[in-house]
């Protein structure tokens, strides 16, 4: 994983940050050190916002070992987080 290429794992699903890293207002430093493995604990340790969630929904690419090219909804948030 570098700046070019950056996949993490979120809640079982891998989202592709590669087009985010530079921009991610903790560090790059912080998301390459997460780079290749499950960084959900990391990830919901920080307290992220409901847009830094909405924003990493945007950026996956698999959901349970599944390809898929979706549009993040409202209600797809409510049901995975709000319950």
């Amino acid at each position: 994983n570098t700046t070019e290429k950056c996949l993490i794992g979120l809640h079982g699903h891998v989202v592709d940050i590669s087009n985010f890293v530079e921009d991610h207002p903790g560090s790059t430093e912080t998301l390459l050190l997460q780079a290749g493995r499950d960084a959900t604990v990391f990830f919901e340790s920080m307290g992220h916002s409901r847009s830094a969630r909405k924003l990493a929904l945007g950026m996956t690419v698999v959901v349970n070992a599944q390809s898929i090219h979706w549009q993040y909804t409202d209600a797809f948030y409510k049901e995975r987080y709000t319950q």
